[in-house]
């Protein structure tokens, strides 16, 4: 799930409920939104949803990767038929 799906999908829970229900909160794998009177003060997300977003930092800070990416979309503007991963992945089974 993406952070933008994962906020979407949020649960909002006000302080008080969170310092009463912290623990069963926790054990949730949902992510949550910290309300103060009404109003989104702090997010709780999965452990998982930050290692996606470590990863995909991690993918824009490459600059090699992010030049194949460049001139891949460059090319498919430019009518270049896409390769799909799953016709590639056949064709390096077959040798």
């Amino acid at each position: 799930m993406t952070l933008t799906a994962s906020l979407l999908k949020a649960s909002h829970v006000g302080v008080r409920d969170l310092r009463t229900n912290l623990s069963k909160m926790l054990h949730s794998s949902k992510t949550l939104i910290v309300t103060d009177h009404g109003r989104p003060k702090r997010v709780i997300l999965p452990y998982e949803v930050i290692v996606g977003i470590a990863e995909t930092l991690g993918e824009l800070d490459d600059r090699e990767l992010m030049e194949s990416v460049k001139l891949s979309r460059k090319a498919r503007g430019q009518g270049a038929k896409p390769i799909s991963v799953a016709g590639s992945f056949k064709k390096f089974k077959s040798r």
